[in-house]
């Protein structure tokens, strides 16, 4: 009889954890896994920035200083660190002045703004292209601080008229397969 309840104690605390997994999540897995296998994600839709992005977690909102070709830009951005180390960052604003009229010349301005900001050295960085109603550049970066430690950054810029979108990721490794998923799930909303 004693092995009897054994048994049914053995099967109720399996079935126990079951339930509990179903309502937590798979702790197995780390977050960014979670993110990328699963598709758990927070969407966000700021008010008026004009698009939707799925965050691995829910981001906190912060400002940022944007340099620009035409001085500072203080924008909103809206970030989160996933697994203790990992950033994931939108930022947006619009630019000061007139639209660019050559925008070849801005992402290059940009990007080269960016790398000084992130104190990084461009490793790579891809042609414009169209994203939906916009241009967008992206580029992969590396700053290395003082004891030897790399940090990584993959950057969206995107242009539509005078509303600029900053996409990153910066991490201690590349990750790529976050950065594709991160950028992809971003939709315009107007």
């Amino acid at each position: 009889m004693l092995g009897v309840l054994v048994v049914v104690a053995a099967v109720a605390a399996i079935a126990a954890i079951g339930n509990f997994t179903a309502l937590v999540g798979d702790n197995t897995k780390d977050e960014l896994s979670r993110y990328l296998d699963n598709n758990e994600h927070s969407t966000i839709k700021p008010d008026g920035g004009g698009f939707t992005l799925d965050f691995p977690v829910p981001p906190s909102r912060q400002s940022e200083r944007v340099p620009t070709d035409v001085g500072p830009v203080d924008a909103p951005r809206d970030g989160a660190v996933v697994d203790d180390e990992i950033n994931f960052d939108v930022i947006w604003f619009d630019l000061p002045g007139a639209v660019p009229t050559d925008a070849d010349r801005f992402f290059s301005s940009m990007m080269t703004r960016q790398l000084r900001q992130l104190s990084a050295t461009r490793i790579t960085d891809t042609p414009k292209k169209r994203v939906d109603h916009a241009f967008a550049v992206d580029f992969v970066a590396v700053s290395v601080d003082r004891s030897g430690l790399k940090r990584y950054y993959d950057e969206q810029i995107l242009l539509r008229g005078r509303r600029v979108w900053i996409i990153r990721i910066g991490s201690r490794i590349r990750r790529d397969a976050a950065f594709q998923r991160f950028t992809a799930s971003f939709k315009f909303t107007y």
